[in-house]
């Protein structure tokens, strides 16, 4: 050790240097971290995309999703003019507020068995309106004939007409 250094001269300047390589490692050693990560990140939402598509495609083809799905593509192609059938008809008249035309469109398609006909007819006689009357038992009726083919709205709309009596 010189001198100068055992009276306390030029020893920072050692340190100094030693501190800048130490930081200099350590900054190194974070931008691969966040590089692992981004990576790890990318990788993960890759994943879960695929598995997503993956259960939506195997939904379809099992039917779990077919009917939401049709709707959608219906709904989307509908103001092109390309698709247009009595169903959605009524039901776009049920959206529009015209609640008799609904009606007359729905009962059909709800003795038929079609589930969102059925549910929709009940709520169309559990709330009432100026075309049609309140009757509990007709919705009733219709909740629970689409409760029983799994229609989770009906069953939650009979739960509640249980609940208030």
């Amino acid at each position: 050790m010189s001198l100068l250094q055992r009276m306390g001269i030029g020893r920072g300047r050692s340190q100094e240097v030693q501190l800048a390589r130490e930081l200099t490692r350590m900054q190194m050693a974070l931008a691969t971290c966040r590089d692992v990560a981004s990576y790890w990140q990318r990788r993960g939402r890759t994943v879960l995309s695929a598995v997503a598509l993956l259960m939506l495609g195997l939904g379809f083809v099992l039917g779990v999703y077919r009917e939401p799905i049709k709707r959608g593509i219906v709904a989307a192609i509908e103001p092109l003019g390309l698709a247009s059938s009595p169903a959605e008809a009524a039901y776009a008249a049920y959206d529009k507020g015209n609640y008799k035309a609904a009606l007359r469109g729905l009962l059909p398609l709800a003795e038929q068995g079609d589930v969102r006909a059925q549910t929709t007819l009940g709520l169309l006689y559990y709330r009432g309106s100026r075309d049609t009357q309140r009757n509990d038992a007709e919705a009733a009726k219709w909740f629970r004939l689409a409760a029983e083919r799994g229609d989770a709205v009906a069953q939650f709309n009979l739960g509640v007409m249980y609940s208030e009596g």
